[in-house]
């Protein structure tokens, strides 16, 4: 029998799969998540409040239930997308926590994909479900071109109130 939130909403992934928020343990109580049907999730960094392309100087993710090391990860790619750089988070047990993490002084982390486990919550198939719990990234940073072209905004701006 699945666990239920007083909303009657079944907690943690019990939904996904009956019983598995037992090998969950929230860092931040009910802000769990996942990918449905996947492993995967991509991260892409903006300008608060636009659609303009950002970059940060550091990512880190908080996982619950990494019990198979080397199944959770992530990878950093830079503005051109190459990779920056793969952490893994610790292996440390069904109903544990994790955190794997890059920081650097410049902002060049462009995206980030992350690896939950080995199977997604629901998968009938055997190995290692992990749950996403926070994470943790510095201020975005636009892209030089977005600042380019807010510069070229301002200094327009500028020039037609000098001449008004």
């Amino acid at each position: 029998m699945s666990a239920t939130l007083a909303s009657g909403q079944p907690l943690e992934f019990d939904n996904l799969e009956p019983g598995i928020s037992a090998d969950f343990t929230p860092f931040s109580p009910q802000r769990l998540f996942t990918a449905v049907g996947s492993t995967i999730t991509d991260v892409h960094f903006f300008v608060p409040g636009t659609t303009a392309p950002a970059f940060v100087t550091g990512f880190g993710a908080v996982f619950t239930g990494v019990a198979v090391a080397n199944t959770t990860f992530i990878q950093l790619f830079d503005r051109q997308d190459d990779l920056i750089a793969s952490v893994y988070a610790p292996a440390a047990g069904a109903g544990s926590l994790s955190f794997a993490g890059f920081f650097d002084t410049d902002p060049r982390i462009g995206r980030v994909r992350i690896t939950s486990g080995e199977v997604p919550l629901g998968s009938r198939l055997p190995g290692d479900r992990v749950a996403m719990d926070d994470f943790i990234y510095a201020e975005p940073v636009p892209e030089p071109a977005t600042l380019t072209l807010v510069g070229a905004a301002v200094a327009a701006v500028v020039a037609r109130r000098r001449r008004h």
